[in-house]
């Protein structure tokens, strides 16, 4: 695979970031920030501090031009001047990322998950192709496809066409959506794991500390 997000029966995609470095900032949330918050409060704060960390991406990418956060009918984030931007948050943590390509990124907390779960999100062949044990299996497939369907605006009714294509490395995964092929990179920390549309080599992750 090639330096391009994808590749179409082995013709670039155009998704290409050259030679540029994502940088995907990263940031846990302390409980207590939230004490006495409404869920709705909560989870407006938690979107406010996932763009946060992705102004905070564009500034160590270099990137001036100012983000409007602004998204199309299906929730998809919207280019602006050539910059795109992506954001993920869950209820302790939230990651943003700003890029010159199209970004796909998704985190979440590693917790129990049911045996239907997982067999609704992959299939036995794709659970096989990894060396984790089940649960961190299921959310790294999980993230990954994730990650993919967000890049290209697609809710979970796409899921059933992603696949995993791949696995290199345990943490270097290439996921199939209908005829493209998206190389994912994985990261494991702690209780959480963040899945970003990236080669590894051209991805760096940064905690916001």
């Amino acid at each position: 695979m090639n330096s391009d997000y994808f590749e179409i029966t082995g013709k670039s995609s155009g998704f290409s970031d050259g030679d540029c470095l994502l940088n995907v900032v990263l940031k846990i949330i302390d409980k207590s920030y939230f004490s006495g918050f409404t869920p709705r409060q909560k989870a407006e704060q938690l979107s406010i501090l996932a763009r946060k960390a992705a102004l905070m991406s564009a500034e160590l990418s270099g990137i001036c031009v100012g983000i409007s956060f602004h998204k199309n009918s299906e929730g998809m984030p919207l280019s602006q001047n050539g910059i795109w931007w992506g954001v993920s948050h869950k209820p302790e943590i939230v990651a943003g990322a700003v890029s010159h390509s199209p970004v796909g990124l998704d985190v979440e907390i590693i917790r129990p998950v049911s045996e239907r779960l997982m067999e609704r999100v992959s299939d036995k062949s794709e659970r096989t192709l990894f060396k984790d044990d089940p649960v961190i299996t299921f959310f790294k497939i999980w993230t990954s496809k994730e990650a993919v369907l967000k890049l290209l605006g697609k809710g979970l009714s796409g899921l059933s066409e992603c696949k995993i294509h791949d696995v290199i490395a345990n943490d270097h995964i290439s996921v199939r959506y209908k005829e493209r092929i998206f190389s994912v990179t994985c990261f494991v920390s702690g209780t959480y794991i963040i899945s970003v549309v990236s080669l590894p080599d051209k991805v760096k992750l940064v905690y916001d500390c």
